[in-house]
């Protein structure tokens, strides 16, 4: 019954419910134990367009600057991010 079980509940009836605390529950993210993680907030989609311009490159020539090279450099930065993000949560240490 899922969230419907949960809000029916004596726990969330006698506790949660009289302190005015108000839960949804979605499948989150997978976990391979039984914690789980918790979020709180908005997650949100964010779109994001990346239009790189440059010389275009030739097998036989090493052009600097071109848009691939660009790409590639501003994924590196978002992977280097995404590093941070996660050894500032601690999940460093699984990987």
């Amino acid at each position: 019954r899922g969230m419907a079980a949960f809000l029916d509940s004596k726990l969330y009836k006698t506790k949660l419910a009289q302190q005015g605390i108000a839960l949804a529950l979605d499948e989150g993210m997978a976990s391979e134990t039984s914690t789980y993680t918790v979020f709180h907030g908005e997650r949100l989609p964010w779109v994001v367009n990346v239009t790189a311009e440059g010389p275009t490159g030739h097998g036989s020539h090493f052009v600097d600057h071109t848009a691939v090279g660009q790409l590639m450099e501003l994924s590196q930065k978002a992977l280097e991010f995404r590093q941070e993000q996660r050894s500032a949560l601690g999940l460093d240490k699984h990987s």
